[in-house]
């Protein structure tokens, strides 16, 4: 895990804050506040995988047509995500639209 961040005002704010797992890279960045628990991040999933290898069986074949779609720099897949809510309670979203158009 690699990262800058600045504290200030019970705001954590990280740049560029990255982290891998075998065949996942995530790249974030946003704010987390201290007292209130709150997240607003937003950054990129990098899969080596590609979206039909997600996946098994007749979904696999289906979403073989997306492939293209979302292959990007290198990767099987990327993907814009979001993380916002509380630490409680993290929402994880995909920005769908911006997947496909952000060419």
């Amino acid at each position: 895990m690699r990262g800058v961040f600045h504290l200030r005002d019970a705001t954590l704010s990280l740049e560029s804050l990255t982290f891998a797992v075998d065949g996942a890279q995530v790249r974030l960045g946003g704010t987390y506040g201290v007292r209130s628990e709150r997240l607003d991040f937003r950054g990129q999933l990098r899969l080596r995988a590609t979206v039909s290898q997600t996946q098994t069986g007749w979904k696999s074949l289906v979403l073989k047509v997306f492939d293209p779609l979302f292959r990007k720099d290198g990767a099987g897949t990327v993907l814009p995500i979001t993380i916002t809510g509380t630490s409680n309670e993290p929402k994880f979203g995909v920005d769908m639209k911006k997947a496909v158009f952000s060419r």
